[in-house]
């Protein structure tokens, strides 16, 4: 089950678990973000880091992530770094990890389809869900 505070710094920090699944749905639907994995830790640094690349205006998402924004490069608007975030997403919510390039240096993070996505989410919050993803 999905939690309200992510990142040990409280990184990101979700109000209750209706904004939690509303942002979930919308990180499903992959129109407006691009979630990667980059092993920098194999040049070097101390870790492995998990992104969230946003390309469209911040308009759509939810304060818990907005507020958390960095700039981009190019076409990526804005970032979030959160690794703890991005591996719930992988291990509770059927995202799914696949290299990018053959030095492992990164991972896309794919979304899983709507209708696992949804059955992922408890009775309660699949509306919530369902918002996100109609955003």
């Amino acid at each position: 089950m999905a939690k309200l505070v992510y990142g040990t710094r409280k990184f990101i920090t979700f109000n209750n678990l209706n904004e939690v699944y509303e942002t979930i749905g919308m990180l499903t639907k992959e129109n407006y973000s691009q979630l990667r994995i980059e092993y920098n830790q194999l040049s070097g640094a101390w870790a492995k880091e998990g992104r969230i690349y946003i390309y469209s205006s911040p308009g759509k998402f939810l304060n818990p992530i907005t507020s958390r924004f960095t700039a981009g490069r190019g076409r990526i608007l804005y970032r979030v770094n959160c690794n703890d975030f991005i591996m719930d997403l992988i291990h509770n919510h059927g995202f799914n990890p696949i290299p990018q390039n053959s030095r492992g240096r990164t991972a896309r993070v794919w979304p899983p389809s709507y209708n696992v996505g949804l059955s992922l989410v408890p009775q309660q919050y699949q509306a919530d869900f369902i918002r996100g993803y109609n955003k």
